[in-house]
């Protein structure tokens, strides 16, 4: 008996894949003004300021007071944008946006170290503080980053055991059935990803070889093997040792 073909997964709803790409990109650029805008501080010594009651001797450059907000409200509202849509999406997608806490902590401590071990000015020094600054800021980068791949690694592992065996062209097959599922004379055979067969066996009353309708079970069932093995959906251990099983159940049958 073959068991139903599993149902094709269906489409990704059009308008949460576009709203998910805009939330990536967005996202993305967010984090680059801060970026860009670090960079900029940076050059002028790491700290800037102007208007209010106090005269300030280094004036932010221009541009840096639009970037670095712009930078952080956007680069948030985009990552809810991405996260939202790729929950719709479902599977990995929504844990994508995951990524922006090592890439935003890793950019800016890159940042961090550039002008650390080269500093703006005319003093050939080292900048310890900024450097500590950009080791702080890696380890918050790569700690996370680390730590989720690890998890992501054990549950892939942990879904590959609950699965069943791999066909030669590397995809899944079903939990092989138990002998206890099967009626008594009946062989299990295995033959497409997506299919699950129950091969009765030859017929007490009818003879080896043929029946009265034609070829005999045993016959058919052989000839099943030979085609999935020439296309390739069945491994040589997978063939040999169906054909074995399928032989050993009509040699049973023979008086």
């Amino acid at each position: 008996m073959r068991a139903p073909t599993a149902p094709q997964p269906a489409h990704p709803p059009l308008g949460a894949a576009i709203a998910y790409l805009l939330g990536i990109a967005g996202l993305a650029a967010g984090i680059t003004l801060v970026f860009i805008g670090m960079r900029a501080v940076l050059d002028v010594g790491g700290f800037c300021a102007e208007g209010g009651p106090y005269v300030i001797e280094t004036p932010c450059p221009e541009g840096v007071a639009l970037l670095m907000p712009l930078g952080i409200v956007g680069g948030l509202a985009a990552a809810g944008v991405a996260a939202g849509a790729g929950s719709r999406l479902g599977g990995p997608w929504a844990g994508v946006v995951l990524l922006a806490w090592p890439a935003l902590f890793g950019a800016l401590g890159w940042n961090f170290l550039e002008y650390g071990f080269n500093p703006p000015g005319d003093d050939p020094g080292w900048a310890w503080g900024w450097i500590i600054c950009g080791v702080v800021f890696w380890a918050m980068a790569l700690g996370p980053l680390l730590i989720g791949l690890s998890g992501a690694l054990a549950v892939r592992a942990a879904g590959r055991a609950r699965s069943g065996p791999r066909t030669a062209s590397g995809l899944d097959l079903p939990p092989a059935p138990s002998a206890a599922d099967a009626a008594p004379g009946e062989v299990f055979l295995l033959p497409r990803p997506d299919e699950v067969f129950l091969l009765p066996r030859p017929d007490d009353r009818s003879p080896v070889g043929r029946d009265e309708d034609g070829p005999s079970d045993l016959v058919a069932g052989l000839e099943r093997l030979a085609a999935l093995r020439a296309r390739g959906e069945l491994t040589a251990d997978e063939y040999a040792a169906a054909k074995r099983a399928l032989l050993a159940g009509a040699a049973e049958d023979v008086p």
